[in-house]
């Protein structure tokens, strides 16, 4: 129970000219659950990607129980007790369910000679068999076995990710993103499994995540992080203080507004705060003449103010239909609701082949599709885009802001959250770009595209 049971001391990470993190120091106490938020770009990977050992830090150290990390290979890390999930499931699909979790007690599995007797070679492997089959069933995983991985649906398959790195008996967890995806009651279930791994077996996990609901809910310690800087680190009550908005005004009428600005600028929480998802703590929002400050979500939706959020956030283990029927679910005008349908099928024609699919086993571009999609089934007044050509190729970015700027004629008006800031103005009519939370500057999007500091902050130029 030391202090310094792990702990980062002054690291710095490079990438180039990209300083990916600067400075950092943190430590974890053992059995404790450290969290780190901050916004995409912020260092969170590439810090757990140092503790792996796949990235080299250009200065600092890194200690667990007491030892550094930094004279260690990759492959030796889990034997040293470290186990870790990755923000993009990586188990082996074409093995099973079991053997995933079998290749993860590799490091824990006695080793033996093939000069054993062959009764004690089958000993040594019926029980690691065993012990897989035991963590297997309380993941509820069992009757799975012999399935491939492959086709377990994604809710299932960030289950079994984390039974694989449980599978070493990893006395520090490195967790990343994993409650990515999953439904309200998945991460309730999963508060209660981190509690369990870290108060009953005494697990130290760092915790990657951005749904805040389960941070709030299970971290010890919140470290927040920005442009590869910590900004801000406490109990999750000091961290709620944290001021990501300040006096910010903007207006959306009839057109595509843009909102720019660095990760971590307060664009995603702006949008949080209209949708009802964050609370200000002072001044007011209104919409079509009424005041909705403080209106719940749910209220703020059948209002007709809907968001894309950023990630998406498709029902992963529901067909096309079902979620693209899902986004009509307040409206009884099953007529309009056909036509719609059509309508989006009009715009995202790869759908329509996939309306029977699991929207989980869609490409990235194809997800994006449907959240758009989904979206606009509901009929909206208002539509807030959070960073839709996050993942894509140009040419589908080339085509999905064709698409938006199609959906603004039909009379919708858009507020755009968006990193391409070329793109963003020029589909847009008028943006805004937020600096550390302050609105800084404002103006027609063709005059901002002129704007020398907008240029050089922004454009590449």
């Amino acid at each position: 129970m030391t202090e310094a049971f792990f702990r980062l001391q002054d690291v710095n990470v490079k990438f180039g000219g990209l300083h990916a993190v600067q400075d950092l120091s943190l430590s974890a106490e053992a059995g404790q659950i450290h969290a780190l938020i901050g916004p995409n770009g912020a260092g969170k990977s590439t810090i757990l990607n140092c503790v792996s050992r796949f990235y080299v830090p250009d200065s600092g150290s890194i200690e667990f129980e007491g030892r550094s990390l930094l004279d260690q290979p990759s492959w030796a890390i889990p034997g040293l007790g470290i186990g870790r999930t990755f923000q993009n499931i990586e188990l082996c699909m074409q093995m099973t369910v079991l053997e995933n979790v079998l290749v993860g007690m590799t490091p824990v599995i006695p080793s033996y000679s093939p000069f054993f007797p062959s009764r004690k070679r089958r000993r040594i492997e019926a029980q690691a068999v065993s012990d897989a089959e035991t963590l297997l069933d309380g993941f509820g995983l069992l009757a799975e076995r012999d399935n491939l991985a492959s086709s377990l649906d994604y809710g299932r398959q960030k289950l079994l990710d984390l039974a694989r790195a449980l599978a070493s008996k990893p006395r520090l967890l490195l967790l990343d993103e994993p409650a990515a995806g999953l439904r309200n009651q998945d991460i309730e279930a999963f508060k209660t499994l981190l509690r369990q791994m870290a108060r009953e077996r005494h697990i130290t996990i760092i915790l990657i995540e951005h749904v805040m609901q389960l941070v709030m809910g299970v971290a010890d310690k919140i470290t927040v992080l920005n442009f590869g800087r910590k900004i801000a680190e406490g109990a999750p009550a000091e961290i709620r203080a944290v001021h990501a908005l300040e006096d910010i005004s903007l207006r959306v009428e009839g057109r595509i507004v843009c909102l720019l600005g660095a990760n971590g600028a307060g664009k995603s929480t702006t949008l949080n705060c209209i949708s009802g998802i964050v609370p200000p703590k002072a001044g007011r929002i209104t919409f079509e003449g009424d005041d909705i400050t403080g209106l719940s979500p749910d209220r703020i939706v059948a209002r007709g103010i809907i968001q894309v959020p950023e990630g998406r956030e498709i029902f992963a283990t529901l067909s096309v239909r079902d979620n693209l029927q899902l986004g009509a679910y307040l409206r009884s005008d099953k007529a309009g609701v056909a036509d719609d349908l059509e309508r989006v099928l009009d715009y995202f024609p790869p759908l329509l082949d996939r309306l029977g699919q699991r929207a989980g086993t869609l490409s990235g571009g194809e997800q994006q599709m449907l959240a758009i999609g989904r979206a606009l089934m509901s009929r909206p007044k208002l539509l807030m885009m959070d960073e839709p050509s996050l993942g894509l190729s140009p040419v589908l970015v080339d085509s999905l802001f064709e698409i938006i700027a199609r959906v603004q004629q039909t009379g919708v008006p858009i507020l755009l959250v968006e990193q391409n800031a070329s793109v963003a103005l020029a589909v847009s009519d008028f943006g805004y770009i937020l600096e550390n939370g302050e609105m800084i500057l404002n103006g027609e999007s063709k005059v901002l595209q002129n704007n020398e500091a907008v240029k050089e902050a922004y454009l590449g130029l």
